[in-house]
């Protein structure tokens, strides 16, 4: 495996809908489950100069540009505040 490798900066998972019901019918229960789990994320494709690469081994966090940086700055702290509102509304709080 990756013993010895530093864990990537970011992880995603793909959600799919197990219980869509029937077309133009909406869901009253809605039941999701993991596709897939990633370490990247699309949604942060700003962040991809950080990546390491056979040209680039040694690419970092500071290799992003600083108006890319604010804005997956921006974009990671709305996904990370949308979560925690669903894990404490799902959990009844921390």
């Amino acid at each position: 495996g990756l013993k010895g490798e530093p864990l990537p900066l970011w992880w995603t998972s793909d959600f799919i809908n197990a219980d869509p019901g029937k077309p133009g019918t909406p869901c009253t229960i809605d039941k999701w489950i993991v596709g897939e789990f990633n370490c990247s994320c699309v949604g942060v494709s700003k962040c991809l100069p950080a990546c390491a690469t056979k040209d680039t081994p040694n690419a970092g966090f500071y290799d992003i540009p600083t108006p890319d940086l604010m804005e997956a700055i921006y974009l990671g702290s709305l996904m990370g505040q949308k979560a925690l509102a669903i894990l404490q509304a799902k959990k009844g709080g921390f």
